[in-house]
C-alpha cells in the first residue's frame, strides 16, 4: 500500500509560487455547512505538515480562482469518526476531493453518492477504486501520481536516439496493463522485454533477463517490486550491470534512476483545479462532467547527474530533454491529423 505523502510531489525545486490567504494552522470551515448554503466542495485529507500545508493552500487558491461561487471546506479526517465525516455531506455537497490513498479509501467506504476526485494515488490504486465503486454507481476520478509509460520510453529515446528496446518487470497487479504497454512500445518502434513476477520474486534477480548490459529499464509504480525498501537492491544490480533506470516520479531519480519524467507541482495544481471545476459542476448532462482517471498533461524531466556521470553521460539538460519529448508527441499528433 502506498502511504499518503505529498513530500516529493512538493519538493523545494518544484514548489509553485501560488499563495493563498488561507492558513491551515487555523482550519477553514471546520464545521459542516448548512444545506441552504451555496454548492459545497469538500477537500478531505489526513494529517498536516509544511509541505502538505503549502500544497493544500495552493490547491484551494486555484480552485477559488476557477469556481469562486463554491463554498470550500478543508477537512482533516485523521481523528474523525464515520458519523463526523458524514456530517460534511448534505444536499449542497455533490463533489469531494481527496488527497492520498488512505483518505480516498476511507471517504469512499462511506458510500455517499457523491463524485470523488482523488490526487496523489498511483494509476493502479485509482483505477481499482474507479472500477470498484463504478459498480455501486459512485463516480471516482482523478489524476495519476506518476507519468505515463509512453513518456518514459520517449525519455529513453531522447537520451539515446538509436535505442529500440527497453525492459521492465510487472507485478501481479499491473500485469493487466501489459497489452497496453506493449502496444505503446510497438507504436514507437520499440521492443518491450518483460517478466511478470510472483509476489515472492525479487526484482534484482530478474533484471538481466529483460535488459542487456548498458540497456534501459523502465521503472513502474507498483509496491510489489518498486517500493522504496525493495528499490535499493534493484538500483545496485542495475548499476553493477550498467543498466540505466528510467523513472516516472520525481523521487525516482533521487532513488537511483538516471532520469525521470514527472508531474511538477505547479502543473498538477493548474490541471487539477480545472479538472475538478469541470468534474464537480452540478450538470450530469455536461460532457466535461464525465472525466475519467488520467495522467497529467504537463510534465518535466529530472536528471540524476552523478548517476549519469557513472554511465559516462554528461551535460544532460532537463529543458532539452523535456522539449525533445514534447516534439515527439507533437510529431505523433501531426501524423494522425
Amino acid at each position: 500500500m502506498f502511504a499518503f505523502s505529498i513530500v516529493g510531489l512538493v519538493h523545494a525545486q518544484q514548489t509553485n509560487s501560488y499563495k493563498s490567504e488561507t492558513n491551515l494552522s487555523q482550519p477553514v470551515d471546520t464545521q459542516p455547512i448548512k444545506t441552504q448554503d451555496p454548492e459545497n466542495l469538500v477537500i478531505f485529507y489526513q494529517g498536516i505538515n509544511l509541505d502538505q500545508n503549502e500544497f493544500l493552500e495552493s490547491l484551494l487558491f486555484q480552485l477559488k480562482s476557477e469556481r469562486p461561487q463554491y463554498h470550500y471546506q478543508l477537512v482533516n479526517i485523521a481523528q474523525l469518526s464515520k458519523n463526523a465525516i458524514n456530517a460534511y455531506y448534505n444536499q449542497a455537497t455533490h463533489c469531494a476531493v481527496t488527497i492520498g490513498l488512505e483518505t480516498t479509501q476511507k471517504i469512499l467506504s462511506l458510500r455517499n453518492p457523491v463524485k470523488t476526485f482523488a490526487l496523489s494515488l498511483s494509476r493502479l490504486q485509482l483505477d481499482k477504486l474507479n472500477q470498484t465503486y463504478q459498480r455501486l454507481n459512485i463516480e471516482v476520478s482523478g489524476i495519476y501520481k506518476e507519468q505515463s509509460f509512453a513518456r518514459q520510453i520517449a525519455l529513453a529515446q531522447a537520451l539515446e536516439p538509436e535505442l529500440k528496446q527497453v525492459g521492465s518487470l510487472f507485478g501481479q497487479a499491473d500485469k493487466y496493463y501489459l497489452p497496453e504497454f506493449q502496444q505503446t512500445a510497438n507504436e514507437k518502434g520499440f521492443q518491450l522485454n518483460f517478466q511478470i513476477l510472483q509476489m515472492a520474486n525479487s526484482g534484482e534477480s530478474y533484471l538481466t533477463r529483460v535488459v542487456d548490459n548498458n540497456g534501459y529499464f523502465v521503472l513502474l509504480n507498483n509496491s510489489q517490486i518498486y517500493q522504496k525498501s525493495k528499490l535499493a537492491n534493484l538500483v545496485l544490480a542495475a548499476s553493477h550491470h550498467q543498466i540505466k533506470l528510467i523513472g516516472n516520479l520525481f523521487e525516482s531519480s533521487q532513488l537511483g534512476a538516471i532520469a525521470s519524467v514527472y508531474t511538477p507541482t505547479n502543473e498538477l495544481l493548474k490541471e487539477a483545479s480545472k479538472d475538478i471545476s469541470a468534474y464537480c459542476q452540478n450538470n450530469p448532462t455536461a460532457q466535461s462532467a464525465k472525466i475519467s482517471p488520467h495522467y497529467a498533461k504537463g510534465f518535466s524531466v529530472m536528471v540524476n547527474h552523478p548517476m549519469a556521470e557513472n554511465f559516462g553521460i554528461s551535460e544532460l539538460n532537463i529543458y532539452d530533454l523535456t522539449n525533445k519529448i514534447a516534439t515527439m508527441e507533437k510529431d505523433k499528433r501531426n501524423q494522425h491529423e
